[in-house]
């Protein structure tokens, strides 16, 4: 059996390609590495401020780094999470029983990658 070079590169091009189930993968991939950024940025505060200024409650510098710490997680946090259910919510599939299969099997899997994304959160 004899490969021509365009067999070549038609193998080449298929192999750059994700399946059709796993098309929200880079979505996926960038919001766990933001997310872990946004740790590692929180990491690094508290690794900087915690020996400079202690961590007991009953020291007026707790409230100005950790409170505000604390305030600022609490506030973006509910926030985005209002932001997103409501997202959510005025976009999903009105016609929901009409579905073709594979668009409900893409859908699950995108469904488990975000629930993976948001339990790491």
């Amino acid at each position: 059996m004899v490969t021509s070079t365009e067999d070549v590169k038609k193998m080449s091009n298929q192999k750059k390609l994700l399946p059709w189930y796993l098309t929200d993968l880079y979505r996926y991939l960038s919001a766990f590495v933001i997310l872990t950024i946004i740790y590692m940025g929180f990491r690094v505060y508290q690794g900087a401020y915690g020996i400079s200024t202690g961590l007991d409650a009953t020291e007026p510098e707790f409230e100005i780094y950790w409170m505000r710490l604390f305030y600022f997680n609490v506030t973006f946090v509910s926030l985005f999470a209002i932001a997103s259910w409501g997202y959510l919510w005025l976009t999903r599939d009105k016609n929901v029983f009409n579905i073709e299969t594979r668009e409900e099997i893409r859908r699950y899997f995108t469904l488990t990658m975000w629930i993976s994304i948001y339990t790491f959160r």
